[in-house]
């Protein structure tokens, strides 16, 4: 398959909302994504957290509310952030200005690791370092 096919199944299978990355991985034979897999992937959804948010803020909005509970409600001192996968930053920053302290958004300390899917639902975990 040329790489210019390679890529127009790629997009019709972006847009019709499935998997790239298993797409990828199955092409390749492989049970592990490869960088360029990766970066083929994040390429498509380029832009995609930045214009859901656009679609729903309110939703956004209430799960961001509840992200600064959650962290607020953490015990000990709490003096930075760090989110796996930050994209394209739609829920560390915001989350960052609604915190009512200065935070560094770096790792160490108390760490929130959200995972936002498409559909919405999302895992909390957190974790005292020390």
């Amino acid at each position: 398959m040329d790489k210019l096919s390679l890529l127009s199944r790629i997009r019709s299978i972006y847009e019709a909302n499935s998997n790239i990355m298993q797409y990828l991985r199955d092409l390749s034979g492989s049970h592990e994504n490869s960088t360029d897999d990766i970066m083929i992937s994040y390429d498509f959804q380029a832009g995609s957290y930045i214009e859901g948010y656009l679609v729903n803020p309110k939703w956004k909005d209430k799960y961001l509310e509840r992200l600064v509970r959650i962290f607020e409600e953490l015990p000990g001192s709490k003096k930075s952030v760090f989110e796996a996968g930050v994209g394209e930053a739609t829920t560390l920053i915001p989350f960052i200005n609604l915190l009512n302290k200065d935070v560094c958004s770096g790792g160490g300390g108390h760490i929130l690791v959200t995972s936002q899917s498409r559909t919405g639902f999302f895992k909390e975990e957190s974790w005292q370092g020390g």
